[in-house]
């Protein structure tokens, strides 16, 4: 056909990790973590059971993107967030913290391209559901 053009598509891993910290309420312990996170290969990590009494949002030394919610006010434990790749941070579009246990992380990857993980923490349960949304509609992994 006339003036048709194939569409490129390019494949990429978008490794996710889920963490159990328990407890980065330090500097110093958080600071540990993102020194052992640099050894691995990841886009995202959540994080649950950060035990912070305040949020904080910063980026490290190495352009680490780090969001971290507070804990429930009356309570020791709670807490979610996250830590982003220096390769992945500049996608970040939002970070919204829905309180102590749910967290969601906003991320463009192209024009096209938009990609979303809520991260919900339970006593018994880690659960991250990533979502891509596209021109072509809505993908969720198998």
């Amino acid at each position: 056909a006339v003036g048709y053009q194939r569409r490129r598509i390019r494949a990429s891993q978008l490794i996710a990790c889920t963490y159990n910290c328990r407890s980065i309420s330090s500097a110093a312990q958080l600071s540990a973590l993102i020194d052992e996170a640099r050894r691995i290969k990841y886009r995202v990590i959540d994080l649950s059971e950060t035990k912070r009494k305040e949020s904080l949002s910063c980026t490290w030394t190495y352009g680490t993107s780090v969001f971290l919610g507070a804990r429930k006010s009356n309570s020791t434990s709670g807490g979610v967030g996250f830590i982003v790749s220096p390769e992945f941070s500049k996608h970040v579009r939002s970070v919204t913290f829905y309180g102590h246990r749910l967290a969601m992380l906003a991320a463009s990857l192209s024009r096209d391209v938009q990609i979303t993980f809520q991260f919900l923490w339970g006593a018994c349960m880690h659960i991250m559901m990533p979502a891509v949304k596209s021109n072509y509609g809505i993908e969720s992994p198998r």
